[in-house]
């Protein structure tokens, strides 16, 4: 499978997906995650399934490379906001092989310069399984927030469960899995709540994944929690439907026909 995702990545086969992040408070667009999908064979494979291939076969980190190329180019349109706002944020995931080594920190440089944004519009999502992984990781950590980029907490509590990958290493934003999410309709939110507490008193941010009703966004909200993303608001969206759709939250001064041909040339 890793063979074959090579062959496709430089092909319109491979894109990028973007979810809206909102403000709970506001429900405003405050920015997205970019998620990589692959068309293969008339279907769209699993992220999980393609992604663990390119790991073990340790080709992830040509991917994450072109992750970074595409995001680039859509950048400017994602993040454009209007009345003089400021520039929404462009959230990246980067895996645990990209954490072993200072590489992906040029590529990082190679984004900020080629989309002229700030450091501050993007945030770096890895997972607790990469903190665990490789004798780098908190050195480039580092090196990623020395560059003004936030960096995030995905998929903390579901696997690991090491409270201590909290104090040891610095971050951002935690970001809180639709596990738990998914439970506060049952009534089960001692996990969560422990989350959230805890996360605040270490001073983070937080973005609650897989946001589906009200009744969670509610008790979110009232949590503290200040940002979320899920079906709630949106699915993923190809790029092009990301930027239609920004009109259900505020007309957007960029439209579909400046985004194609930006990208035809070389806005981005």
């Amino acid at each position: 499978m890793a063979t074959e995702l090579l062959r496709a990545i430089n092909t319109p086969a491979v894109s990028l997906y973007y979810q809206p992040i909102v403000d709970l408070n506001s429900g405003a667009r405050v920015g997205a995650e970019a998620l990589i999908r692959w068309e293969r064979e008339g279907k769209f494979e699993s992220p999980e399934r393609f992604i663990l291939a390119a790991e073990t076969a340790g080709v992830v980190t040509r991917v994450t490379q072109r992750v970074l190329q595409m995001a680039a180019d859509d950048a400017a349109f994602v993040t454009h906001c209007d009345h003089g706002a400021r520039p929404q944020h462009l959230s990246i995931n980067i895996s645990v092989q990209d954490l072993q080594s200072t590489e992906i920190i040029s590529e990082l440089r190679k984004l900020m310069v080629k989309t002229n944004l700030p450091a501050s519009c993007f945030w770096i999502e890895i997972t607790e399984r990469a903190l665990l992984e490789g004798a780098t990781t908190s050195e480039v950590l580092a090196a990623i927030r020395a560059l003004g980029m936030k960096v995030a907490l995905d998929d903390f509590g579901t696997g690991y469960s090491c409270l201590s990958v909290l104090t040891e290493f610095k971050f951002d934003i935690l970001k809180i899995d639709r596990v738990f999410v998914s439970q506060i309709e049952t009534g089960s939110t001692l996990m969560i709540e422990h989350i959230i507490k805890l996360g605040q008193s270490l001073g983070l941010e937080f973005v609650a994944e897989g946001v589906e009703t009200t009744a969670q966004r509610d008790f979110l909200r009232d949590m503290g929690v200040r940002y979320a993303q899920g079906w709630l608001y949106s699915r993923p969206l190809p790029v092009m439907s990301y930027i239609s759709e920004r009109g259900k939250y505020y007309a957007p001064a960029v439209n579909c026909t400046q985004y194609q041909a930006g990208r035809l040339g070389g806005a981005a």
